[in-house]
């Protein structure tokens, strides 16, 4: 019977040794998520300020108030709207990847 309780308990700790580095794989897998995530949100940031510099180039240039300036303006307006929304997005991936890589650790 000592044996049985023995290779019992050898099993449970190979058991356990398995979870935990399926854990591990889990967690670096949502690490690496994360970094893309995050890696894209730059991306993003990147298009932002290319469309506030572009804005800035259109109001240098003294487009403001001149006809072309309005269809222009509404166009990088929607862009950014765009983008600042996909930012948003990516943000909400990034929390969500956090709590699943902090509930791993519980």
């Amino acid at each position: 019977e000592t044996m049985d309780e023995e290779t019992m308990d050898e099993d449970m700790m190979k058991t356990t040794h398995v979870q935990i580095r399926q854990l591990g794989d889990e967690k670096n897998k949502l690490r690496e998520e994360k970094n893309k995530l995050r890696e894209e949100k730059n991306k993003l940031i990147e298009k932002n300020n290319k469309l506030l510099d572009t804005v800035n180039i259109m109001l240098s240039q003294g487009l403001h108030g001149k006809p072309e300036w309005d269809e222009k303006a509404r166009k990088v307006e929607a862009q950014m709207r765009t983008v600042e929304a996909q930012i948003r997005t990516v943000e909400t991936h990034i929390a969500e990847t956090e709590k699943k890589i902090q509930a791993t650790d519980a």
